[in-house]
């Protein structure tokens, strides 16, 4: 399969199982934003079918702390191109969507593994906050 074939499977999986991202973008947006993720997209394959996809950023502590206090808002286009820019060693997932528990589990294993990150965030799925989890495996309630 090709790359450009992988991301178009990945877009179609997205879309079919993101429920609420249909409200918001089309399929070709999704599309773009596989596209724009190539280089940190993580693609979770079984048996020749894909079980997950998940985009993430490599993001600066100061960065990851703006973030935090919103200063950035990662569905503002200007502002998640200028974190796609950013080369730190914290992962933040801006986009998960799997067939199950196990395959996110997998998922992270595989960024950990290929980027050896000092932190792992994400945002709930309301977008209200932003949960942090260094390599030690605990919480951070603050920023670095």
């Amino acid at each position: 399969m090709t790359s450009d074939n992988i991301l178009l499977h990945a877009a179609k999986f997205i879309y079919a199982k993101y429920h609420g991202l249909k409200d918001k973008y089309t399929f070709t947006q999704i599309l773009s934003l596989c596209d724009r993720f190539e280089e940190n997209l993580i693609i979770i394959k079984k048996g020749g079918d894909i079980q997950g996809v998940a985009g993430y950023l490599r993001l600066s502590d100061l960065s990851l702390s703006r973030l935090y206090y919103k200063v950035y808002n990662i569905s503002d286009p200007s502002d998640l191109n200028k974190l796609m820019e950013d080369r730190g060693d914290n992962i933040h997932f801006c986009f998960v969507c799997s067939t199950g528990l196990n395959v996110l589990r997998e998922g992270i294993k595989v960024v950990i593994k290929k980027e050896s990150p000092g932190t792992i965030s994400w945002f709930d799925p309301k977008f209200l906050s932003l949960r942090i989890l260094n390599m030690e495996d605990r919480l951070c309630h603050q920023p670095l």
